[in-house]
C-alpha cells in the first residue's frame, strides 16, 4: 500500500511513478486497511532524522492511531535521507509491548541515505551512497526531471556516488488476493476527479496517470476488458452539456446588444464544435469569436463544455475498470509466482459479507453504494468517514416502498436514491436526518442533492456553505438552484449577479424575483 505524507511536486512525482508500476503493490487506501503480510510504502518530504516532519517515535504513534498492526509486512520510507528515521521506526516497530506483540519474523523498515527519487519505471535511487550528495544532485536534477527513465539514469549513475535502492514488496500470495478490489478503488479515484478552474489540464493528467495504472494493472493480472471504451456514452453526455450551453448562449444573445456579425459568429462557432465533439470541445471554448462577444466571461457557459470534455475523458476509464475480467476466479496475476493454491483465509467473514448483500433491498443497496464511494473520497483526503446505510431504519413503508419503485421505474443511480429520500425526510420536517443523505449524494455530484441541502444549511444559519452549494446545484444546471442563489444574493446586496442567476432560471419564482427587482430600480 502505498500512502502520501506530503503534496511537495517531489512527492507528487515519485508517489506517481510507484502507482503507475505496480497499482497491486502501490495501491491506495488508509493504514487501517492494511493486509496482513502487506508492506507500507510512505512517501513524504523528509529529512535526517524526521519524516513527514516527525520524528521517529511520533512518526510510529501516529501510524498506531491510524491502525497500524504488528501484522505489517514492512515499512519503507520513500523520503531523502530517511536511513536514519527507519533505523528507530525499525526499533520501534520490533520492540514488544503490552499492547504491540511484533511477531518472531523482524519487521524490515527500509529509508534512503541520500537525496531520493523515483524512475519512470517505480525504481528508486538514492543521491549519495552514506547521506545526500547535493552537489552532485543538482548536476544531474534537470536531466533527471526531463528523462526519468532507468536508460537516462542508469548511464547518470555510473561510477558515481549514486546508489539504487531495493523496494520492499509483498508478498505475491497477499497481491493476488487484493486483484478484485484495486479495480474498485481505482474506479473511485477516477469519480473523484472534478474540475478545478477554467482549464482541465491538471485533471488531464491525473486522468492519464489513472489511465497507465489501470493499463498495468490489466498486464499484471492478466484480465481481459470486455465492452468499449466509452466514447459513446461520453460523447452522448457531452451533446447535452452543450447543448445547455448553448440553451443559455442563447438567452446570453437574445438579451444582449451586440452587432449582428458577432451574433452570427457565436452561433456559427457552436454549430462547429457542436458537430465535433468530443475532441474540439476545449478548442473551441478558446476560439476568438466567443471571446469577442464576452462570451467566455460567463462561468456557467465554460464550466459546462469543460465539464463536458472531463465527464469524457473519466468515461472512457470508468468503461475499462467496468468491463475488466478474470477467466477464471482462482487466476493467478501474471508475473506473481504463487506458491500456495487459492484460499479464503475467512470464510465466516465472506460468508456473512454475501449474506448482507442478499439482506439488503435496494434502498439499503443504493445508501451502502453512495456511503462506500463517498468515504473512498473522504480517506483519501484524511477526513473523516459518513455513516448514512442506517438512514432508511426511520422511514415507514408506505416510503421505502415508494422509493424502490422509482428505482426501478426510473432506474435511479444510488446518488439519487439518497438524494429523494432526504428531500422526502425534509418535506416532513425531519431535516436533521436529511442532512447527512443529501451531503452524502451532493459531494457524488447530484444536483437536486446540493439545492436541497443549500437550503437546509440556510435555515440552519450556515449561509456561506448554503451559497457554495446553490452555486454549485445552479452550475449543473437546476432551474431551482439558480433561482435560490440569485435571491441569496440579491439578499446580500449584489443585485448584477442576482439578476443574472435569475434570468437563467425557469423557475416561476424567479420571474417574480425579477419583476420586484426592477420595481426596486435594480436594473
Amino acid at each position: 500500500m502505498l500512502i502520501q505524507l506530503g503534496g511537495q511536486y517531489a512527492e507528487n512525482e515519485n508517489a506517481r511513478r510507484l502507482a503507475e508500476s505496480n497499482p497491486l503493490e502501490y495501491r491506495g487506501g488508509n493504514v487501517s486497511e492494511l493486509r496482513d503480510g502487506e508492506v507500507l510504502h510512505l512517501v513524504a518530504h523528509s529529512a535526517p532524522g524526521t519524516f513527514a516532519g516527525l520524528p521517529a517515535d511520533q512518526l510510529f504513534q501516529r501510524l498506531r492511531d491510524e491502525g497500524l498492526t504488528p501484522r505489517i509486512g514492512g515499512i519503507q520510507l520513500h523520503g531523502c535521507e530517511s536511513s536514519s528515521t527507519a533505523t528507530t521506526l525499525s526499533e520501534l516497530v520490533n520492540a514488544p509491548s503490552p499492547q504491540w506483540n511484533p511477531p518472531i519474523k523482524n519487521i524490515e523498515v527500509r529509508g534512503v541515505p541520500g537525496y531520493h527519487f523515483v524512475t519512470s519505471s517505480g525504481a528508486s535511487w538514492s543521491v549519495g551512497a552514506e547521506h545526500g550528495n547535493e552537489k552532485f544532485w543538482e548536476s544531474i536534477r534537470e536531466s533527471v526531471n526531463r528523462d526519468p527513465s532507468d536508460t537516462n539514469v542508469e548511464r547518470l549513475a555510473e561510477d558515481r556516488d549514486m546508489i539504487r535502492i531495493a523496494n520492499l514488496a509483498t508478498e505475491a500470495s497477499i497481491l493476488r488476493d487484493l486483484r478484485d478490489t484495486v479495480p474498485d478503488q481505482l474506479e473511485q479515484e477516477v469519480q473523484a476527479v472534478a474540475r478545478r478552474g477554467v482549464s482541465i489540464a491538471l485533471e488531464r493528467k491525473d486522468l492519464e496517470s489513472l489511465e497507465r495504472r489501470i493499463a498495468e494493472f490489466v498486464r499484471l493480472t492478466g484480465a481481459t476488458v470486455l465492452g468499449g471504451n466509452g466514447t459513446g456514452q461520453g460523447l452522448a453526455m457531452a451533446q447535452l452539456a452543450v447543448a445547455r450551453g448553448h440553451e443559455v448562449l442563447n438567452g446570453r444573445l437574445e438579451k444582449l446588444e451586440r452587432q449582428i456579425v458577432k451574433v452570427r459568429a457565436a452561433h456559427t462557432t457552436l454549430l462547429e464544435f457542436q458537430q465535433n465533439l468530443p475532441d474540439s470541445i476545449v478548442g473551441a471554448t478558446q476560439s476568438q469569436s466567443l471571446r469577442k462577444a464576452r462570451l467566455l466571461n460567463d462561468d456557467l457557459t465554460l464550466g459546462l463544455l469543460l465539464d463536458a470534455e472531463l465527464q469524457h475523458l473519466k468515461d472512457r476509464l470508468l468503461a475499462t475498470l467496468r468491463g475488466i475480467r478474470f477467466d477464471e476466479p482462482k487466476q493467478q496475476p501474471q508475473g506473481l509466482e504463487v506458491e500456495q493454491p487459492f484460499e479464503v483465509d475467512d470464510v465466516e467473514a465472506l460468508l456473512a459479507e454475501v449474506q448482507q448483500a442478499k439482506l439488503d433491498d435496494a434502498v439499503t443497496a443504493a445508501l451502502r453504494r453512495v456511503e462506500e464511494s463517498v468515504n473512498a473520497v473522504k480517506r483519501a483526503r484524511g477526513d473523516q468517514p459518513v455513516r448514512i446505510v442506517d438512514s432508511d431504519r426511520a422511514i415507514d413503508e408506505p416510503l421505502r416502498a415508494d422509493l424502490e419503485r422509482l428505482i426501478t421505474e426510473r432506474n435511479l443511480d444510488p446518488a439519487a436514491v439518497a438524494a429523494t429520500l432526504g428531500v422526502r425526510l425534509r418535506q416532513v420536517g425531519r431535516s436533521d436526518e436529511a442532512r447527512p443523505l443529501l451531503e452524502a449524494a451532493a459531494e457524488t455530484g447530484d444536483a437536486m442533492a446540493a439545492q436541497t441541502l443549500g437550503l437546509i444549511l440556510e435555515e440552519q444559519g450556515e449561509t456561506d456553505k448554503a451559497l457554495e452549494w446553490q452555486h454549485f446545484a445552479a452550475d449543473k444546471g437546476d432551474h431551482q438552484a439558480r433561482y435560490n442563489l440569485g435571491r441569496m444574493l440579491h439578499e446580500r446586496g449584489d443585485v448584477e449577479a442576482a439578476t443574472e442567476w435569475l434570468r437563467a432560471s425557469d423557475d416561476p419564482l424567479a420571474a417574480e424575483a425579477l419583476s420586484r427587482i426592477e420595481s426596486e430600480g435594480g436594473q
